[in-house]
């Protein structure tokens, strides 16, 4: 039952975070991450989109449903994978971002991101040297949760 919660909060916010919600333009509340807006620019329907991004993140997360507290190597690879990703597209959409969106927005969206990813960092570090299913199910919440809103923000223009 805990694990549904979680994906429908996940849901929630990552439908606040692709605007589904009523916001037109990239803001705080709805960052439009980069992620899903771009298929979304393709024409792939929003609702689905979120939709297909929880169901990845239930089965990405598996060993969770098992009662596995250890986090496995793919969720650490994929963290890792990000990390420098969205530090490589805040900085080169740094500009476009003040430009369009604003400082205060971009800004705030750098600060988010960067303290869900100490906070993935520390919840990693706790796992490895003691396991345990709470910080892995909250790893795994987390990583989604920035995935979906922060990690890879719209900086710049919107069509």
């Amino acid at each position: 039952m805990q694990a549904i919660g979680l994906l429908l909060l996940l849901f929630v916010i990552t439908a606040q975070a692709m605007g589904m919600t009523g916001y037109g333009a990239p803001s705080l509340l709805s960052p439009y991450p980069l992620l899903l807006t771009l298929p979304a620019f393709m024409g792939i329907p929003i609702e689905l989109l979120v939709l297909l991004f929880c169901v990845l993140a239930a089965l990405f997360s598996s060993q969770l449903r098992r009662g596995d507290g250890r986090i496995p190597r793919r969720a650490i690879v994929l963290y890792c994978l990000f990390v420098p990703i969205s530090a490589f597209m805040f900085i080169i959409g740094w500009s476009y971002g003040v430009q369009y969106q604003g400082a205060r927005y971009v800004l705030g969206a750098a600060v988010l991101s960067a303290a869900l990813v100490a906070i993935l960092a520390t919840l990693l570090w706790l796992n490895r040297r003691r396991e345990s299913l709470w910080t892995s199910t909250v790893f795994h919440f987390l990583l989604f949760a920035w995935l979906g809103t922060f990690a890879v923000p719209y900086l710049g223009d919107t069509p």
